[in-house]
């Protein structure tokens, strides 16, 4: 059985040479997700029973933040990272 499945018009392949998306909101989905697999990896080597993958774990736990160190650089650079909550001065 063959079925055939309808093109919309979003497939079509286009000549823009353009972007998509902005590197601010490609940088935000990118530091999500690194979030949800350290996260995950946290999970792996507070749960798992095998020692070898602890170590396995730890190791790219530490890639992944070094990785992630490298991305905020890039978003303060880029002014992309908001300031975060200041005590007030009281002094002044």
């Amino acid at each position: 059985m063959h079925l055939h499945s309808s093109f919309g018009e979003d497939s079509i392949v286009l000549d823009s040479t353009e972007a998509p998306f902005s590197e601010k909101l490609m940088m935000g989905i990118s530091s999500a997700l690194i979030t949800i697999s350290m996260t995950s990896l946290g999970k792996g080597i507070a749960t798992s029973m095998r020692s070898d993958l602890v170590g396995e774990y730890t190791e790219l736990l530490t890639r992944v933040g070094k990785y992630e160190i490298s991305g905020a650089k890039l978003a303060i650079k880029n002014g992309w990272m908001e300031k975060p909550p200041q005590t007030l001065d009281r002094r002044n």
